[in-house]
Order: structure tokens, then sequence, then C-alpha cells
């Protein structure tokens, strides 16, 4: 599936598109239309990255 048809597919926008390609905040309810139309789970598609704050504070 292409990224215009999954976006076509799950109704989400261009704009949004373009965030999730630069890895920039979206809201869980584009990672639900996404996962409904791929039929996967969130941890199929994410990946939790720590930041070196984060890194520091364990």
């Amino acid at each position: 599936m292409s990224k215009a048809d999954l976006r076509k597919a799950s109704g989400v926008s261009p704009n949004t598109m373009t965030k999730l390609r630069r890895d920039e905040p979206v809201m869980l309810s584009v990672l639900d239309k996404i996962c409904k139309v791929l039929d996967v789970n969130y941890g199929d598609i994410v990946d939790y990255v720590a930041d070196e704050e984060d890194m520091q504070n364990v």
C-alpha cells in the first residue's frame, strides 16, 4: 500500500502524513485510524525512543 493509498483509506490529511514522515507528534486518533486500515496494533507502527534527558534521569 502506498502512502497516498494509506492516507485516503484512513482519512488522514496530507499535513498529518507529513508530520508522521518528519517524526513530529500526532494525535492518537490518527494512529488509531492507521492501525485500523493496516489491521495492526500501535506497537507494530510505533517505537518509543528515550531522549537524552530521560536517559540521564534513570
